[in-house]
């Protein structure tokens, strides 16, 4: 440096770390007979659809690809919308810090709750067109 410049020299403070307080905010959840979803096909629709043109071979399209997912993907999504939809305020930025508690409570209702009948599987909840999602969410 210069010594006629040494005065405009910039110093930063020694900083080993940041540390970020987060509310303190404790989620629970309890649930009962009404928290249980039973997933059967007159709740979420055909999932078989064939498509054949006037020529050529048919397909058929089917969900059977969502049996394969995995419930750790499942549980990320829904735990996502249920952050992004259900606790967040208007015009607010998402609670993120709620994550990891929504996971816990999302999984526990997984685990107990949700009841996949007639073919169904439990990663259809990712489709949102059904009548167990409010038409605004």
């Amino acid at each position: 440096m210069r010594p006629e410049r040494n005065h405009l020299e910039i110093r930063f403070p020694r900083v080993a770390g940041y540390r970020v307080e987060l509310p303190e905010e404790h989620l629970t959840a309890e649930f009962n007979d009404d928290s249980v979803l039973e997933l059967t096909p007159d709740l979420v629709g055909p999932s078989i659809t064939r498509n054949q043109g006037i020529i050529g071979e048919g397909v058929e399209l089917n969900l059977a690809h969502l049996k394969d997912m995995r419930r750790s993907t499942l549980l990320f999504y829904l735990t996502k919308r249920l952050l992004y939809t259900k606790w967040r305020d208007p015009g607010e930025e998402p609670k993120l810090h709620l994550f990891g508690q929504l996971k816990r409570i999302a999984k526990q209702w997984l685990d107990s709750c949700l009841d996949c009948k007639g073919g169904t599987y439990a990663a259809q909840l990712m489709y949102k067109n059904w009548r167990i999602w409010p038409a605004n969410v």
